[in-house]
């Protein structure tokens, strides 16, 4: 699988305008009215670790005429830096620190990037918000009784047409 094309194509569907960084084949740039910023794919979890910063400055300054004309955005910039790769666990932790620093850019940097939900997962942040519940098929009146707490007599009477008086009679009966 192409992460690069996968992320490209989840932000594009986003609304973003997704463009290629000149001739780079690891990395791209999106931008929509409110927020900005970058996806990079690196071989290694600890080669994001050791390029981050310099990513993130060469983005910026690329992208610094953009910023003093439309300032507001300079609080919406992201670096994304994803790896196929499972981090092992102190390099995991160094990546935490990586998306806890706010200098410059917000940062996602993820490893054991591996399928299209990994990739979306890690770009939930710049995604629009969705309902993601799962709906299973069920019998509704059996729910329906259950979140009632009705005897079987009683459901009966409801559901089955019966006149109101009947079915607080059978309330009452218990």
């Amino acid at each position: 699988m192409d992460i690069l094309r996968e992320a490209h194509s989840i932000l594009s569907l986003a609304g973003y305008h997704v463009s290629q960084v000149n001739d780079a084949k690891s990395a791209f740039e999106f931008e929509d009215s409110v927020l900005y910023g970058f996806v990079t794919l690196r071989a290694k979890p600890e080669d994001i670790i050791s390029t981050w910063e310099s990513t993130q400055d060469d983005f910026l300054s690329r992208n610094a005429a953009s910023i003093r004309h439309a300032p507001e955005k300079a609080w919406n910039a992201y670096s994304i830096f994803l790896s196929v790769r499972e981090p092992p666990d102190e390099i995991r932790c160094a990546l935490l620190k990586i998306e806890e620093d706010f200098r410059g850019t917000r940062k996602i940097a993820r490893g054991a990037i591996e399928n299209p939900d990994d990739i979306t997962k890690a770009l939930l942040p710049l995604l629009p918000l969705r309902n993601v519940a799962a709906v299973e098929a069920q019998d509704f009146q059996q729910r329906l009784k259950v979140r009632l707490e009705l005897a079987d007599s009683q459901f009966a009477a409801l559901t089955q047409g019966e006149n109101f008086n009947a079915f607080v009679r059978t309330l009452v009966e218990g």
